[in-house]
C-alpha cells in the first residue's frame, strides 16, 4: 500500500479539569509547522534567528488548537489573530495547564509516529497458508 504523503485534518479531544477540553489538531502540515517555528525563531534584518521566548509558549499553543470548551471566548473557526488573542488572554494557570496537556499530546503523537516508521510498508503478519513439507514431516527423499 502506497504512503500517503499528505497531513489528513484529524483532532483530537484532549481533556482538562473541571470537564473542559481542547480539541487540536493531531498533526501539523509543514506550512503549518514552519509557520510556528517562525514565530518562534524571528530572523533579523540580518539573517540571524532569535529566540521569541513569549512565541515560544504561545505558538504551538495557537498552531494546533482547533477549539474548546471556554465559552467566554469561542475559538472554532475564529481567524488566527482572534484565536491568538484568546490563548494571550488565558489565565495563568489555566494557560500551565493548557500547555502540559499540548504537550502531552505532542509527546504521545511523536511516539505514534516513530513506531509507526519502525513498521516496514507492506509488511504483512499473516502466516503461510500452510507449513513447508519440511516442518510437517521432515526432508522427503527422492
Amino acid at each position: 500500500m502506497p504512503r500517503y504523503r499528505f497531513v489528513r485534518p484529524e483532532t483530537r479531544t484532549l481533556p482538562l479539569s473541571e470537564d473542559d477540553w481542547l480539541v487540536v489538531r493531531v498533526r501539523l502540515t509543514a506550512g503549518e509547522k514552519y509557520r510556528m517555528f517562525r514565530a518562534m525563531y524571528p530572523v533579523d534584518d540580518e539573517g540571524r534567528a532569535h529566540v521569541d521566548s513569549e512565541q515560544v509558549i504561545f505558538a504551538p499553543l495557537w498552531t494546533y488548537l482547533v477549539d474548546w470548551s471556554f465559552t467566554e471566548l469561542p475559538i472554532r473557526g475564529a481567524a488566527l489573530d482572534v484565536v491568538q488573542a484568546a490563548v494571550a488572554a488565558l489565565d495563568e494557570d489555566e494557560i500551565e495547564e493548557v500547555r502540559t496537556a499540548m504537550t502531552a499530546h505532542r509527546a504521545a503523537v511523536a511516539a505514534e509516529r516513530a513506531a509507526e516508521k519502525k513498521t516496514p510498508t507492506g509488511a504483512t503478519t499473516s502466516a503461510p497458508r500452510s507449513p513447508s513439507l519440511v516442518a510437517v514431516g521432515g526432508r522427503t527423499e527422492t
